[in-house]
């Protein structure tokens, strides 16, 4: 009896869809942050020179993450899919 034939298996596809989704859920975090840190600030919950010490060394680290993460995504994509 002869074996059934399957397609060949591409990660491709599935790999694209993590790597945006991966991007913009790092950019939403940053976003989410100084959103946030505005909510805050407006609402007179925490004062200016409060947030800007917490900020002071969250921003930065979710900046390096966002662009890496950007650029990994990007990085990617240029490549062309070996077959």
């Amino acid at each position: 009896m002869p074996h059934p034939e399957f397609p060949k298996f591409d990660p491709a596809p599935t790999r694209e869809r993590m790597r945006g989704r991966l991007a913009w859920a790092v950019v939403g975090l940053l976003a989410g942050t100084i959103f946030l840190a505005f909510l805050l600030v407006g609402l007179k919950r925490v004062s200016v020179e409060d947030m800007r010490t917490l900020l002071e060394p969250i921003v930065p680290a979710e900046v390096a993450l966002a662009g890496s993460a950007i650029g990994f995504y990007f990085g990617g994509r240029a490549q062309p899919a070996k077959s």
